[in-house]
């Protein structure tokens, strides 16, 4: 059983060192956002949609509800990308709690907790900082305030995605048909206005099969399997080194230095996301 544990937590920390090449890969792709957002998610869905029955419960209309939101969070998300710092778009889609906070009650039926009011106090302070002092744009980062808003609706968007999916998880559909279902609506509905997709050079195309494969359809299936025994106090810790790690390799692959600013206000938000998890006491 230790060992099994082991492998588990071994699998949630994969699945966060997959989602943090993100950025990285993004910006080392010629393609336009829409493309990269479109192909990515088509390699993505067909890949998930082969490997596991999980991701074929397609036939709820919530699991489509959770795919539109999940596909405006994954194309907000890669034009951010593209226009402001790494560290920038993660950072300030990790600030997704402020928006479960309101949303919650409305949607989910879930009351407001006093650690809950702390922390959107928290992020709202760390998404100031960030935006005020994320300095000026750089080669990777050629318009850092439209990229902040971005990332920002994405946050929002994210926000829609967890609700979405603490509802499936409800009604006994699993979450991974909603990564699915998000996937193939990205693609859908991004491939259409990115066309015609020309030549690019072969590191743009590896990095479509490395983001769609590894970057989400290997992370979501290390993901769910490591869940099965990790608990989620445990597994949010473990997955907390994708915003450390995300934009540490934008700088060692792209040289992005992003300001002081951003990584106070990241370090903020980051803090305030992990709150309820920090504070919580185990028990007995």
């Amino acid at each position: 059983m230790g060992d099994s544990v082991k492998q588990a937590r071994g699998m949630v920390l994969l699945a966060a060192l997959f989602f943090a090449t993100g950025g990285a890969l993004i910006k080392g792709c010629e393609f336009t956002s829409l493309q990269i957002a479109g192909l990515r998610s088509a390699v993505a869905a067909v890949f998930l949609f082969a490997l596991r029955k999980e991701g074929r419960h397609l036939r709820s209309p919530l699991v489509w509800m959770v795919g539109v939101a999940f596909a405006a969070t994954m194309i907000l998300y890669v034009s951010a990308n593209k226009l402001t710092y790494a560290a920038n778009a993660i950072y300030l889609q990790a600030g997704a709690p402020l928006f479960v906070f309101f949303l919650g009650p409305w949607l989910l039926k879930e009351a407001w907790s006093r650690i809950g009011a702390v922390q959107v106090g928290l992020i709202v302070i760390g998404i100031t900082i960030l935006l005020l002092g994320s300095g000026e744009g750089g080669a990777s980062a050629p318009d850092p305030r439209l990229g902040n808003q971005l990332a920002l609706l994405s946050g929002v968007g994210w926000a829609i995605v967890v609700i979405g999916i603490r509802a499936l998880e409800r009604r006994g559909i699993p979450s991974l048909s909603g990564v699915v279902a998000g996937n193939a609506v990205t693609a859908v509905a991004a491939l259409p206005f990115a066309l015609p997709v020309v030549t690019h050079d072969a590191w743009s195309w590896t990095s479509i099969g490395l983001l769609g494969i590894f970057q989400i359809g290997c992370a979501y299936l290390a993901l769910t399997k490591g869940l099965k025994l990790v608990p989620a106090l445990e597994a949010a810790l473990l997955l907390s080194i994708e915003p450390v790690l995300n934009p540490l390799l934008a700088w060692a692959v792209h040289g992005e230095t992003p300001s002081l600013g951003t990584w106070v206000g990241g370090g903020v938000i980051l803090f305030a996301s992990l709150l309820p998890l920090l504070v919580r006491r185990p028990q007995s």
